[in-house]
């Protein structure tokens, strides 16, 4: 079952919108499309037209092509289309992304498909994916820290007590009994925090049991994967979800960082090193 973003009724039977013809298959937040049996040009333009009407209060599209990411420009007070290059000025962006940038900025992190940004206010603000968007962060109080992953968003409060939300379809937002957290970190349908006493919890899609990341001890730093955690020991070791332990021949690293297959670390005499997947070569880093 969904809902159609253009008439807002209920399909239960097709993935396409047998009132507007819209598409749930399609990447409906960049690349809004139609049902590929509409052969009318006309109609399908005035169902996109439709489809960018509906989403303008809540994320900034181009007026030319419907694109939904920019360029921003600060010096010029203006964004560039970063599809087909239309300039806009900063007062031609929905009054909801005014009143965010107004605020001033904290703390931000990047998920899968959302951008959520704790402001200097204790508040917080969302955009991308439409799950993440509707969600009622804004009555989320005494914040320090947020974390976003896969269609998920976690805060950090004062009182080191953790609150999340979003699809939670494996789980990730299960916090609610999370006590004496420092710091957060959130992956592919997971949630992971770190605790005073330097010990790690997790929730969600991974299998932490066998994983055993509750049986970490000194850990000072943690990053979240997409597929896997590590966390950062006192002694500089680094422990790593997948492998069941430390990272062998890991030494003096004083920072961490997990992508989705690939792991990075900082040693103290300022070298990198890498593991992991290096399809892309994300781990030749021996020079740096």
């Amino acid at each position: 079952m969904w809902m159609c973003p253009i008439c807002r009724k209920t399909n239960t039977e097709t993935a396409v919108c047998c009132r507007r013809g819209f598409d749930q298959t399609a990447d409906c937040e960049i690349h809004p499309t139609m049902s590929f049996d509409i052969k009318d040009k006309i109609t399908k333009t005035q169902k996109r037209k439709d489809w960018m009407d509906s989403q303008r209060d809540i994320m900034l599209l181009c007026p030319e092509c419907g694109n939904a990411e920019f360029v921003f420009l600060l010096d010029s007070q203006s964004c560039e289309c970063a599809h087909c290059g239309k300039r806009l000025e900063m007062g031609a962006k929905p009054a909801c992304f005014r009143k965010q940038q107004a605020n001033g900025q904290t703390t931000i992190s990047a998920g899968y498909s959302s951008t959520v940004c704790l402001l200097q206010d204790e508040t917080i603000v969302t955009a991308g994916f439409r799950a993440i968007v509707q969600c009622n962060v804004n009555t989320w109080k005494n914040i320090v820290a947020v974390a976003s992953g896969r269609d998920c968003v976690v805060g950090l409060r004062k009182n080191g007590t953790v609150v999340a939300t979003g699809e939670n379809k494996y789980g990730e937002c299960y916090v609610g009994g999370w006590a004496g957290i420092k710091a957060i970190s959130a992956g592919e349908r997971y949630t992971a925090a770190l605790r005073e006493d330097g010990t790690v919890v997790a929730a969600g899609y991974l299998c932490f049991d066998r994983w055993a990341v509750d049986k970490w001890e000194d850990v000072i730093a943690i990053s979240a994967g997409s597929y896997h955690l590590l966390g950062l020991r006192r002694d500089g070791k680094v422990m790593h979800s997948r492998l069941g332990g430390p990272i062998k021949n890991w030494q003096d690293i004083i920072a961490v960082a997990a992508g989705d297959y690939h792991t990075i670390g900082l040693r103290k005499n300022g070298t990198v090193v890498a593991i992991g997947g290096n399809n892309y070569k994300q781990c030749n880093v021996s020079l740096w």
